[in-house]
């Protein structure tokens, strides 16, 4: 316990979990909760294997924002899918 109260890393993310967040989806993609993220927005990387489907990455606190205003977040999270998604596909361009 520091000075202040609790440290950061005593709150950890059980103090502010929203209910119903263990499925959180934004724009049919899940959505993992991960502190330890750098990014804003993270996205796990499109790799040779064909079941992957796209996850969003991101923190508590950017979950929280998101939910709060999600519509505002909505056109840059389904490009970010969009994206995603191209880059998933295999491309006779690129062989």
């Amino acid at each position: 316990m520091g000075i202040f109260g609790p440290s950061h890393a005593e709150v950890k993310t059980e103090d502010v979990m929203i209910e119903g967040q263990e499925n959180l989806m934004w724009c049919c993609v899940p959505v993992i909760i991960d502190n330890d993220t750098t990014e804003l927005f993270e996205m796990s990387k499109p790799d040779d294997n064909p079941e992957q489907k796209p996850v969003f990455v991101v923190t508590q606190s950017t979950a929280n924002l998101v939910q709060q205003d999600f519509e505002r977040y909505r056109p840059s999270l389904e490009r970010m899918v969009e994206d995603w998604r191209e880059a998933k596909e295999p491309r006779e361009d690129r062989l």
